[in-house]
């Protein structure tokens, strides 16, 4: 059993239990696969845990608990729900009150993941029933209460359990300050205080093996396109174990660059994965995050109103200026050319073309035509502090 603890144990002791012999290969398995859990290696351990023979039950429900986390860090949340349903329902049987606590707060975050209001509030009931003295599940229960007020919007509450988590720092194991620091970034993003999750991510960076994870470069980046319109270039393969986040990321990398059949492709792949939340094509349904705030930079339904300025231009800069105001959205420079001469372009120069025009219609009206990652977009006057 003290080997089965590993929400709560160390590598060193994980390591050290790994040389027990009285440990059973199954026992000795699992423990395994919850240190691959640090090394993204999630496919690899559902391959190992679900066709793992277990004869012992409180065992099984370890397997399900590794499982489950597997299953819910790489996008598989419905599985992960089942697996720490299961895994919570032997630790009840056996009145073991502090594994039971770890698998529902992993649950917990599930549901969160799921955007799922009614199922957070069942798992903190039984949480509240099952918790003890142990400052560290102090911890985790404030933390689970914390982002549930974020997640309903009741942000005087949450302002109340980020104060109580504040005070608790300097008792926070590592795992739970790293996880803290991301829970006070979400407190930021949703009440608008963008230079305090910038603060945040800095005091992220401070654990050096975080800086580099699937999440904080998730973060970084797409805080950065938000507030300063900085392009996102990131790695596909660093998402590759993470496919909430690459198909996210995608879909805004896909506006901005106005390719809208892979922003489409890859909202597709988001609505496979949960379709209550992200529904038709650009409508999400979920709370507030960093994905729906840079989609909302794609989703004005306004045209901008260029009438006064086309007597100053030329046909095909008309043609421009019109096409552009009509679109919510970056329009790709190859659909630009193909629109104002009919035709697909052929070489570069044919691009220059569309560059050319653009400085002709700011000389003469002053409006800005952005370029970002083979795309146009018109910036009016009153965006330009913002763009």
């Amino acid at each position: 059993m003290a080997s089965m603890d590993w929400f709560n144990l160390s590598l060193d002791k994980k390591s050290a239990y790994l040389k027990d012999k009285r440990l059973t290969e199954a026992e000795r398995t699992i423990l395994e696969c919850s240190i691959l859990l640090r090394e993204n290696k999630y496919e690899q351990i559902v391959n190992l845990l679900t066709k793992l023979s277990v004869q012992n039950s409180f065992v099984d429900s370890q397997r399900y608990l590794v499982l489950g986390v597997a299953y819910n860090v790489s996008g598989n949340c419905l599985k992960a729900v089942d697996c720490f349903l299961q895994a919570i329902e032997i630790l009840s049987e056996q009145d073991l009150p502090d594994y039971e606590f770890n698998a529902c707060l992993q649950l917990f975050f599930t549901h969160l993941n799921l955007k799922q209001k009614q199922e957070m509030e069942e798992v903190l009931d039984k949480m509240g029933d099952i918790l003890n003295a142990n400052i560290f599940n102090r911890i985790s229960f404030l933390r689970c209460q914390f982002n549930y007020y974020l997640f309903v919007e009741d942000y005087i509450r949450a302002k109340s359990f980020h104060n109580k988590l504040r005070e608790l720092v300097s008792q926070m194991r590592p795992g739970q300050r790293i996880y803290f620091l991301i829970d006070e970034f979400t407190f930021f993003l949703k009440t608008d205080r963008y230079s305090k999750c910038q603060d945040t991510l800095e005091e992220l960076k401070r654990f050096r093996t975080y800086k580099t994870s699937e999440n904080f470069v998730f973060m970084q980046a797409m805080l950065a396109h938000y507030q300063y319109k900085k392009p996102i270039y990131i790695d596909d393969n660093q998402f590759s174990k993470t496919p909430l986040l690459f198909f996210q990321i995608q879909v805004i990398k896909s506006l901005e660059s106005g390719n809208l059949t892979n922003a489409k492709k890859f909202w597709a792949e988001l609505n496979a994965i949960n379709n209550n939340v992200y529904k038709e094509f650009m409508n999400y349904n979920g709370d507030k995050c960093l994905f729906s705030i840079c989609l909302g930079l794609y989703q004005s339904n306004s045209q901008k109103d260029v009438s006064r300025f086309l007597a100053k231009l030329s046909p095909i800069e008309q043609k421009l200026i019109l096409l552009l105001a009509e679109s919510t959205l970056p329009l790709s420079k190859e659909e630009i050319f193909l629109h104002l001469y009919g035709k697909a372009y052929e070489t570069k120069d044919d691009l220059k073309k569309l560059s050319l025009i653009c400085t002709k219609i700011k000389y003469k009206t002053g409006l800005l035509i952005k370029s970002s990652k083979g795309s146009y977009r018109l910036v009016m006057e009153d965006e330009m502090n913002v763009a």
